[in-house]
């Protein structure tokens, strides 16, 4: 019974958080877009597995929905800028190669200009790409059909913002691991082995 309750909750598990495993089989794997519900911030998660055959660094992509607010409707206004003096100086040589630096004060009329003006506000969803590096060139050397499976997760800060944090933890490895999320030159995580 005590099995057949955890084999309905891992079941469960892997249908809310996609279930989806991606084989890390080249340096540019694209999982796609992240699980979000209408309107929310996207939580999400992916395991991956690392072969021998899996590059030292590889380059995970997907995209998350971020709202923005974007101008719907407008309206079109005669705006007036009114005139003003300026001060203008230029300079000047006589004869005798002498040089000196003459003002005036000018006046510049106004003027009417045509503006185009927001008059409605909506808010819509924008689908952003990103991606994070996922580097191995520390983890532990695989052989034969050897195998390492990560959990990924994938945590928008708010549905109005499209910064993505990223984690990682040990599925199933022969070794420890210690997992760290950088922004040094590029998002990664870097998975080194114990």
């Amino acid at each position: 019974m005590k099995t057949l309750i955890i084999a309905a909750f891992a079941i469960l598990s892997a249908a809310a958080f996609g279930g989806d495993a991606l084989e890390l089989n080249s340096s540019d794997v694209n999982y796609g877009p992240l699980h979000q519900a209408t309107r929310t911030a996207a939580l999400d998660r992916v395991e991956v597995i690392r072969t021998k055959k899996t590059p030292k660094k590889v380059d995970l992509s997907y995209s998350v929905k971020e709202s923005e607010q974007v101008c719907t409707d407008y309206r079109y206004e005669d705006v007036w800028h009114p005139g003003y003096h300026d001060r203008v100086c230029h300079v000047v040589t006589d004869r005798n190669g002498n040089t000196r630096t003459v003002c005036r004060n000018v006046w510049r009329p106004g003027y009417y200009t045509t503006e185009r003006r927001c008059i409605k506000w909506d808010t819509v969803m924008v689908t952003r790409n990103k991606d994070i590096r996922l580097n191995f060139k520390k983890a532990a050397r695989l052989s034969g059909e050897q195998r390492e499976v990560f959990m990924i997760e994938f945590r928008q800060d708010r549905i109005s913002s499209d910064n993505v944090t990223v984690s990682g933890k040990v599925v199933e490895a022969n070794r420890g691991y210690s997992i760290k999320f950088e922004t040094f030159l590029k998002n990664s995580l870097k998975f080194e082995a114990n």
